[in-house]
């Protein structure tokens, strides 16, 4: 109980509350908030007021109730889908990933948050991206196995593009968060869920090239 959020939008929200300026807050044990836009709020920053046990801890969720994907200002990318992903903690984020593509994709979408000023991010075969606090960079790419490196911890997701950017059958957007091979693991539990008119299932595993032939077991 009595939780007080502080949040600083970086577009003004339909609450009516102005880009840049903080507002505070208090949630109750189970209570919600949602902040809403129909401009981007990447960037945005939401965090507990309060020190010591007075600090108290909460989750946040972003996402989009119809995201097109990708974005193109000049024309819609039809179809659009609700994503929604859980938002790690600054202090979960890291500085090396490696990316995976989708299959049946030619291409997929990703986006890189900063929290610090002055980090550099450099991405295999993609380019080298300066960004400070709450700045992104967006670029598409078809190829496996890229690295992604950073001198400040970043955020990075993947996002599927809609259907008609490449074409895809029954492919719908939406979008996952990368965790940083600092905390890759080695074992993992998922579930695989039937749906209507479903008969593929995808895996996308990332692993050292010594581990391929004989070391990764699926059950």
């Amino acid at each position: 109980n009595n939780i007080d959020v502080e949040i600083t939008p970086t577009s003004t929200t339909l609450q009516g509350n102005p880009a840049g300026v903080p507002f505070t807050i208090t949630l109750q044990q189970g209570q919600t908030y949602m902040v809403q836009s129909t401009s981007d709020l990447t960037g945005s920053t939401v965090k507990a007021v309060g020190v010591g046990s007075n600090c108290k801890k909460f989750s946040v969720f972003g996402g989009n109730q119809c995201a097109s994907i990708p974005n193109v200002a000049a024309a819609f990318v039809c179809c659009c889908d609700h994503i929604y992903e859980q938002i790690p903690d600054v202090n979960r984020w890291g500085s090396n990933f490696v990316i995976s593509p989708l299959t049946t994709r030619t291409g997929d979408t990703y986006i890189i948050l900063a929290h610090t000023n002055g980090t550099t991010v450099n991405v295999t075969g993609v380019g080298t991206y300066n960004l400070n606090a709450g700045q992104f960079a967006e670029f598409i790419t078809p190829a496996p196995a890229k690295w992604i490196t950073s001198n400040n911890p970043i955020l990075v997701a993947q996002y599927a593009n809609s259907q008609d950017y490449d074409f895809a059958p029954g492919a719908d957007p939406f979008y996952i968060i990368i965790p940083p091979v600092e905390q890759a693991t080695t074992n993992a539990v998922f579930g695989a869920y039937a749906m209507p008119l479903t008969t593929d299932y995808y895996l996308n595993l990332v692993t050292k090239t010594t581990s391929i032939n004989g070391s990764i077991l699926l059950d």
